[in-house]
């Protein structure tokens, strides 16, 4: 398995793999066998395993979406809609990722998508959005600037929060909640990988922990083969 830690920005970044020693494999490879190869890979691997059955309790699902092949648990699909075996062009899932305060669990869906069907946010705050801004800052997460956008071109109600500093900048559209009392929604879409692009929905309160979202992310999508 991949011994990578993935982060997620306006483009897919790893880091280097590391590998262990050739005389310290052929020891390994020769005394004990190839199987402990591969326990040795899991034991030093940055990252979490792949999802097997036993971590799960669940069916796992395999999709093939733009030449990649996922193997999804069943409750992670959003709705329970697994969709048709095979192919597909579009995955949508509901997950529980330790995204919020300290680590906690929150909602976000995430639907994954060929690279060439999505425009990644970060692409949009200089190509749309830019062009859009009301006068004026908000206020809110600390590191991220908050404009709203004009009611213009669909855009009533919205507003951007991005990270002026960054080169591949953390950029979310926010919406105002069409139910009563429902906490704000936003919108993310980045490019994961050569071939996918996950566009992720979450309460806009998790903004707070902007600067983590991605690390807290992409473990989960490596599991399911998206990285």
């Amino acid at each position: 398995m991949s011994t990578s830690s993935a982060t997620l920005s306006g483009s897919q970044t790893r880091f280097a793999p590391v590998f262990y020693p050739a005389a310290i494999i052929a020891i390994f490879l020769v005394a004990i066998g190839i199987g402990v190869g591969y326990w040795l890979d899991d034991v030093f691997s940055d990252g979490p395993p792949p999802v097997t059955l036993a971590d799960t309790g669940s069916q796992l699902i395999v999709r093939t979406i733009a030449g990649r092949e996922l193997t999804i648990p069943e409750p992670w699909f959003r709705d329970g809609e697994t969709g048709s075996p095979g192919f597909t062009t579009r995955i949508d899932l509901d997950l529980s990722l330790p995204v919020g305060k300290d680590g906690a669990l929150a909602s976000v869906q995430v639907t994954l998508l060929p690279r060439t069907k999505a425009q990644p946010s970060a692409a949009l705050l200089d190509g749309v959005y830019l062009h859009q801004f009301e006068d004026g800052l908000l206020s809110g997460p600390p590191g991220l600037v908050g404009k709203r956008l004009k009611g213009l071109g669909g855009f009533q109600g919205e507003t951007v929060w991005y990270d002026a500093v960054s080169p591949r900048p953390f950029v979310a559209k926010c919406s105002a909640p069409v139910i009563a009392d429902a906490p704000p929604r936003c919108l993310r879409t980045v490019l994961i990988s050569a071939e996918l692009a996950a566009v992720f929905s979450f309460d806009a309160a998790l903004l707070d922990q902007w600067p983590s979202f991605d690390d807290s992310v992409g473990p989960w999508l490596e599991r399911i083969g998206a990285l």
